[in-house]
């Protein structure tokens, strides 16, 4: 069984630690990671993501906050290579 779409657009984030990425959200919204802190609430299946703090990048960063599953696409900063990509009916 494969993991869903969320967690491994999470996996992804968790395993670049130190190295940017840019985030697409489902509701447009573009975001520069550099790092994540990520959690669940109680009985809930998707993690809550907050990013730029731990460790953080050097220098001012934006933090974000955003659930897993509003990922739409992940890519590398530095050369524009497509990390994760919702299917275009998913998104």
């Amino acid at each position: 069984m494969s993991k869903p779409s969320h967690a491994r657009a999470l996996d992804i984030l968790v395993h670049r630690c130190g190295t940017a990425s840019l985030v697409r959200l489902s509701g447009g919204k573009s975001c520069t990671v550099h790092d994540v802190a990520w959690g669940y609430d109680l009985g809930e299946d998707i993690a809550h993501i907050t990013t730029n703090i731990s460790p953080g990048p050097p220098g001012p960063c934006e933090i974000d906050f955003f659930h897993a599953n509003e990922i739409a696409r992940i890519e590398d900063v530095e050369d524009g290579s497509v990390l994760f990509e919702l299917p275009s009916s998913a998104s």
